[in-house]
């Protein structure tokens, strides 16, 4: 297993993280979290709760005071106020688990969100709301690398999985290995994801690692970008080791770019491509073709994705 990687890497690179050893770095990955919040959020000072809000791509102002940009880290501890999400902003979060609220100045959507449910409501309304939230159920973002585009021929060789727990990523949860396929690899794939039989000759077999995935699949939603791709081999694999499927409900990270671009009034399309729909939306760049990288950039997007369609329920995601 590796870490989170985009996320850590991106840390290391700038102070105080730059100073930190790789156990110490491993440590920090434990509370790590991604939040993804939309522009026009209003965010106010809970308390001094110490958590440091490290600023990934877009921008977060004190009107009139200061602005916090990609590098930058927003500390509420620090008396920052009011602040105003002034671009759309993804933000690695670390510390407790206290966090800045949305005011009502702006609107109440995305991570900034308290998600208290009015005192006022019934139980029974309550528990409807609950269920009824898209971000109620736990999502597994997760990319595959094969060693060919057929599932009746090719194997796996490399899984990444990171979850979305009410909302945020959960970096110190994330899964990755490599597999060490029965089947042969096409020279086309290994160009692609720069891995060979050499790379995976002590790697795990998959009915070893098939479990895991299966075990963190029935937990709650399957987040791809192109179920077409990785449904299929997933499925073959849980039929050829004889383990049952675990039928998660699945959200596509490419059907949901379509949608949105067929709305009235609707930017141009963006590419269908992970690298180039991110590109589009301003996301920051990724390491392409490498599982775990990929499958935190389809949690990205999928966050961003929310978002822009204004989703409130499940059901409008699938």
């Amino acid at each position: 297993m590796i870490s989170g990687l985009e996320p850590i890497e991106f840390l290391r690179r700038r102070p105080p993280f730059d100073r930190l050893t790789l156990e110490e770095l491993a440590a920090v990955e434990d509370s790590l979290e991604t939040w993804y919040w939309p522009r026009g959020t209003w965010l106010h000072e809970p308390g001094a709760d110490g958590r440091l809000y490290l600023i990934r791509t877009g921008v977060v102002e004190q009107p009139g005071l200061r602005t916090w940009a990609a590098g930058e880290v927003l500390r509420f501890s620090d008396r920052a106020g009011a602040c105003l999400v002034a671009q759309d902003t993804l933000v690695h979060v670390l510390g407790p688990q206290a966090k800045p609220s949305a005011s009502s100045k702006g609107p109440k959507t995305g991570s900034g969100e308290v998600g208290k449910l009015s005192t006022s409501l019934t139980s029974r309304k309550r528990i409807k709301r609950r269920i009824s939230r898209w971000d109620d159920p736990v999502y597994w973002a997760l990319d595959l690398e094969t060693g060919g585009l057929d599932p009746r021929r090719h194997g796996v060789v490399s899984v990444g999985m990171v979850p979305i727990r009410s909302g945020r990523i959960r970096v110190g949860e994330s899964f990755y290995s490599l597999v060490n396929p029965a089947q042969e690899m096409t020279a086309e794939s290994m160009t692609i994801h720069h891995l060979n039989p050499r790379d995976l000759e002590a790697a795990p077999r998959l009915q070893d690692v098939l479990p895991l995935i299966c075990g963190r699949l029935s937990e709650g939603v399957l987040l791809v970008h192109c179920a077409m791709v990785d449904v299929p081999f997933l499925r073959r694999a849980c039929a050829g080791e004889g383990l049952p499927w675990p039928r998660p409900q699945v959200v596509d990270t490419m059907r949901l770019l379509a949608r949105l671009a067929r709305r009235p009034g609707s930017e141009p399309r963006p590419p269908v491509a992970l690298a180039g729909a991110r590109a589009h939306f301003g996301l920051p760049p990724h390491r392409s073709h490498h599982a775990m990288s990929d499958a935190m950039a389809t949690a990205e997007l999928f966050l961003m994705l929310v978002h822009r369609l204004k989703a409130r329920k499940l059901h409008s995601l699938l």
